[in-house]
């Protein structure tokens, strides 16, 4: 918080009249007093005073001790270490710029270990915020066409030399059999599916080939939701196709 913005505030004022406030016996005039200081306090100051013990107890996160921290900064403090949570951002953001490599290899090395946490972490981010991640993606490919042009060739690159050429015409009838059933299943129920990869074909451990035996139909979200895994998809989003839907 700039000096700007803290200059004028009593802070000492501050904190008496919460303190008045907290206190039961004290009379209704000075309780009144009191509140009429706090009403005259800048907004950003408005907010209950918590000593440390107090939201430990509480089970807070964070705590507002009215103090300024050593730079300065009138704002909440973590309730596990009482450091001050404007520094947090200035430290982290430092150490990251001075030993951005680290940090990456660090990063990724705890990723590896904990597939499961990053898998909640990615759900709950796009349920939380997926709208605006999916409406930033389309902004991006507007404006930029040549590069959705680039992963679009890449992608079917890929897929021409992922295609044996010991496939036999039967084969080859088979895969277009599954595009077909996949285009009349979105008709039927309205609902976009695509034709996906068992094993994706551009996979980072192993890449699949474009066989009928490695294909599938999938809901349109679902297939997203998988990228280039080829674990975690259930039984039941699957459709059969060896079945005969009638």
């Amino acid at each position: 918080m700039s000096e700007e913005s803290v200059r004028g505030f009593d802070k000492k004022a501050y904190n008496k009249a919460y303190e008045v406030l907290r206190n039961k016996k004290r009379t209704a005039a000075r309780r009144a007093a009191a509140q009429k200081a706090i009403d005259e306090i800048p907004e950003e100051f408005k907010r209950p005073i918590i000593r440390r013990p107090e939201a430990r107890a509480a089970g807070l996160i964070r705590y507002f001790n009215g103090k300024p921290c050593p730079k300065g900064h009138y704002a909440e403090r973590y309730t596990v270490c009482g450091g001050c949570c404007a520094c947090s951002p200035e430290k982290l953001r430092k150490r990251r710029s001075e030993k951005r490599e680290e940090c990456r290899q660090w990063h990724r090395e705890w990723c590896r270990k904990n597939p499961d946490k990053v898998r909640e972490k990615t759900k709950r981010m796009l349920a939380k915020h997926g709208d605006k991640i999916r409406a930033a993606n389309r902004a991006y490919y507007a404006s930029r066409p040549e590069y959705g042009r680039m992963k679009a060739a890449a992608y079917n690159a890929a897929k021409r030399s992922a295609t044996p050429k010991w496939l036999t015409s039967e084969q080859r009838e088979q895969i277009a059999e599954i595009y077909r059933q996949a285009h009349a299943i979105s008709q039927e129920t309205g609902i976009p599916h695509d034709v996906d990869h068992v094993v994706p074909v551009l996979g980072r451990s192993v890449c699949g080939l474009h066989v009928p035996w490695n294909l599938q139909v999938l809901p349109a979200s679902v297939n997203r939701g998988k990228g280039n895994s080829h674990e975690g998809i259930r039984r039941s989003h699957r459709w059969d196709l060896r079945s005969d839907r009638g």
